[in-house]
């Protein structure tokens, strides 16, 4: 059992087969990236993530409604990172987010 340099990711062995290797990935809260400055209305709800999460190979959003703005089922949508330009940065330390929350870098 062991943790992967960042802590995003978690490996332990199986008991049942030691040489076999189980990958367990997580995610980070990011300060400040939370775009929700403005009333929260229905539009607002449905174009702006309410919160992201950074992962080893991925962005996290948070949502606070489905499609049709039912707030009562947040949706969280993966944006997958280029290979190559994880391959580059890795790890990804920084999240930035629009005000509006309609761009993400």
């Amino acid at each position: 059992l062991c943790w992967s340099p960042e802590g995003l990711q978690l490996f332990a062995s199986s008991r049942a087969s030691p040489s076999k290797v189980l990958t367990h990935a997580f995610a980070r809260a990011c300060l400040h990236s939370s775009p929700m400055q403005t009333k929260l209305d229905q539009a607002t709800l449905l174009k702006a993530p309410a919160a992201c999460l950074l992962g080893d190979d991925r962005v996290l959003c948070v949502y606070g409604s489905d499609v049709v703005g039912n707030a009562e089922k947040p949706v969280l949508q993966h944006l997958m990172l280029p290979q190559s330009y994880v391959a580059a940065n890795w790890p990804m330390r920084d999240l930035a987010m629009s005000q509006c929350g309609a761009d993400i870098a």
